[in-house]
């Protein structure tokens, strides 16, 4: 089997992890996998493996035109013309998208390619970009124009950035045009919350399955105490925080907040705040900047009491998992699909911004630190070759549903 997956970053960051964990499982089970993306190094493939298609410079301009125009997706014709090509030559039995967003690719124009190109695709969604005129999420808003045509973008200042213009009436038509063109599309979440909000969408004319984001759980593991360097340097317990960034969709002023009202024997830790915030810190909360060492921060989950996600807009976080596999249960806002991962026992729920809520469970959930092994049951479940294996059957489904129309590439 050949796969070619397309995504902004290959290796690092969530979804570029994800990526790069796929190609693994495959390569070792004697299938070949290609990866195309457009932003910063590529980390955990084989170089013959993997091509960026355009630079930084190609980025830097299609980031300026869109924030400049509201027009996400529109722009890198000649790296997407690059990435056409590319697929062409590969020949896939199969194309796996996952972030189209990122100023490194024309989203309508692959789309369109793809449409032509006969071979089915799957695409995982990880966030909302795909089926709004804009935004990624709409959830702070309660905007619900998504789902009949989007028009005067609450959101237009929000990520993908518009300087200026609304462009979202625009964009929402030629995405409803163009991500549907491909008959053979199987569209993938992370979570049963998203696929609750695709099959509201124009994408709801395609199956949809969920299969969990996955995590390394050779390096995300429990670190014995006693050897545990963070924690020895932080000298106290300490609950944690993270997210990259670290923005208000993040719950910073939250964790602000909750320094207010939390027993002053624990210490918050924030990974993943950039030097202003580091600056703003009050008394007792430690800000770390980003971190792509894997094993420094499984070090970081494995030492906290409890890890918080407080945050306001999200998909399946795979923070929540990695904190899971460290041994370290979660506190997490009703939000998305977040509490899907903590719902056998992992942790808490409590309501959408009652950070008190959050620290009146943190007992609770220290408690599941010391009587159970939360680790065990997430690596049972989220373990990264789970995913894998969950993603090869799929093209395994698509490929033979293919064969049986007649228009086998095997």
């Amino acid at each position: 089997m050949k796969v070619f997956q397309i995504n902004s970053v290959c290796g690092v960051r969530s979804t570029g992890r994800i990526v790069t964990d796929i190609y693994d499982e495959l390569k070792s089970l004697g299938h070949e996998c290609k990866i195309a993306y457009g932003r910063f190094d590529a980390v955990g493939a084989a170089d013959g493996d993997v091509v960026r298609i355009g630079g930084r410079y190609g980025v830097c301009a299609d980031a300026f035109l869109s924030r400049l125009t509201g027009r996400c997706g529109e722009f890198s014709s000649r790296a997407t013309e690059k990435l056409t090509r590319e697929i062409a030559d590969f020949g896939p039995d199969i194309v796996h998208l996952h972030n189209l967003h990122g100023y490194y690719v024309n989203a309508f124009k692959l789309s369109e390619f793809l449409g032509g190109f006969g071979v089915p695709v799957v695409w995982t969604l990880h966030d909302c970009w795909p089926f709004t005129g804009h935004c990624a999420y709409f959830d702070l808003r309660a905007c619900d124009k998504w789902k009949t045509g989007c028009n005067k973008c609450p959101a237009k200042r929000d990520y993908p950035k518009s300087m200026f213009f609304d462009a979202s009436e625009r964009q929402y038509a030629m995405k409803k045009k163009a991500f549907t063109l491909p008959e053979k599309l199987t569209v993938v979440t992370p979570s049963e919350w998203l696929k609750n909000l695709v099959g509201q969408s124009f994408l709801s004319k395609y199956p949809c399955v969920v299969i969990n984001n996955g995590i390394n759980s050779d390096v995300f593991r429990p670190a014995e105490k006693q050897k545990n360097r963070f924690a020895a340097r932080v000298g106290k317990p300490y609950v944690l925080g993270v997210a990259l960034p670290f923005s208000e969709r993040k719950g910073f002023s939250d964790f602000i907040k909750m320094r207010g009202i939390l027993d002053s024997k624990y210490e918050i830790v924030l990974v993943g705040v950039d030097a202003k915030q580091k600056k703003e810190l009050p008394e007792g909360i430690i800000g770390i900047e980003r971190t792509d060492d894997a094993a420094s921060l499984a070090e970081i989950y494995s030492g906290a009491e409890c890890f918080f996600n407080l945050t306001y807009e999200d998909n399946f976080p795979t923070t929540n998992i990695e904190s899971l596999m460290c041994g370290t249960p979660v506190i997490t806002y009703d939000t998305g699909g977040s509490p899907e991962s903590v719902a056998n026992g992992g942790g808490a729920v409590v309501r959408k911004g009652d950070f008190e809520a959050a620290v009146k469970k943190l007992n609770d959930v220290i408690a599941i630190k010391k009587d159970s092994d939360v680790s065990l049951a997430a690596r049972l479940k989220y373990d990264r070759r789970v995913m894998a294996k969950e993603y090869l059957a799929l093209y395994r489904s698509a490929i033979g549903r293919e064969k049986t129309e007649g228009n086998a590439r095997l």
